[in-house]
């Protein structure tokens, strides 16, 4: 659903302004843009809701160590105290600062598509969030049950090819999400999409994982 963002901004009980600022920043895509007016979607509105609203976003350093801490629990990207200080910082945060922190909700876009059907997304799209549950390894996991989601959750390397290569139509009713992201994803990164947009299950199963992880470190 496409929302104005004076109402994004009540559903979300912040102001307009905080959530202008929140597009501005990329931390909430905005669906349209007219002149001075944007509209943002309600699915993405969502995860933007259920990350943190504050606090400080890890550099592309930074982010690597918590990627590679999360997924394997070390690192080469940083060592000595430096590192140490971001053990301590991640034991402690939540899915939300997590999510937040990483930049999880940016980039992400919705679309329906006008010539390529569901199934076949999977050749050119990487599942990442509710799609990774289609995987039973995934499901067994998070003990949740393996089935396809309603909606394809999909990381992509480049959207503008990949809108003009499956022809695809930004649309706040479509069931297609994807976003732009180098590489195919990380375990930790697609627990974060899960967290964000996955079903009331799906997205605490996703943060009870993230969470174990992150204290882990």
């Amino acid at each position: 659903m496409e929302l104005p963002l004076a109402d994004a901004a009540r559903i979300a009980g912040v102001s307009a302004r905080r959530l202008q600022q929140a597009t501005a920043a990329g931390d909430l895509p905005p669906h349209r843009v007219m002149g001075r007016t944007q509209s943002v979607d309600s699915a993405i509105l969502l995860a933007f809701m259920r990350s943190a609203r504050s606090g400080r976003r890890w550099g592309p350093r930074s982010r690597r160590a918590v990627l590679d801490l999360l997924n394997e629990g070390e690192t080469d990207a940083m060592n000595g105290s430096e590192l140490s200080r971001l053990r301590s910082i991640l034991r402690h945060l939540g899915a939300p600062e997590i999510a937040h922190r990483l930049g999880a909700t940016s980039n992400w876009h919705r679309y329906r598509s006008l010539g390529i059907a569901r199934h076949d997304l999977a050749n050119h799209a990487r599942a990442t969030g509710p799609s990774i549950l289609a995987d039973p390894q995934w499901a067994e996991l998070l003990g949740l049950l393996p089935g396809p989601a309603d909606n394809v959750y999909g990381i992509v390397d480049d959207l503008t090819a990949m809108e003009a290569k499956l022809d695809l139509l930004v649309d706040a009713e479509g069931d297609i999400f994807l976003v732009e992201r180098s590489g195919d994803g990380d375990m930790a990164e697609k627990l974060v999409d899960l967290f964000l947009f996955g079903d009331t299950r799906g997205s605490a199963a996703a943060a009870t994982e993230l969470q174990r992880r992150a204290g882990a470190c």
